[in-house]
């Protein structure tokens, strides 16, 4: 058990060190970057640019070895589903943010 989460985690590891760079540059040369208010503090606007949506590299990284290695028991597959979730709920967040380019993004209510 102890030695398929160390197998894991490594994973995870390796595949944010190796894609986590190419991506950000990807995201970079696509624009997919952070858009700030201008009514904001004067020191946001270096900000301006930051590429968003690096959270689709750490939710690949952690669910291709879950994938590969888990035994599948109910309680794992909720965890799972729960990330999901929660990478659904930020992925919607950044698309906002970059379609109607300002910083908002979901709103509270939502």
């Amino acid at each position: 058990m102890l030695g398929e989460v160390l197998i894991g985690g490594m994973a995870s590891l390796l595949i944010c060190m190796f894609l986590g760079p190419r991506f950000i540059e990807f995201l970079r040369v696509k624009e997919f970057g952070q858009h700030i208010r201008e009514e904001g503090p004067a020191g946001h606007h270096g900000k301006a640019g930051t590429p968003t949506m690096g959270g689709l590299v750490v939710f690949m990284a952690v669910t291709v070895p879950f994938l590969i290695i888990s035994e599948y028991y109910a309680v794992s597959i909720c965890v799972l589903a729960t990330a999901l979730a929660m990478a659904a709920l930020g992925f919607a967040d950044d698309m906002i943010k970059l379609r109607k380019r300002r910083s908002l993004g979901v709103s509270g209510r939502t």
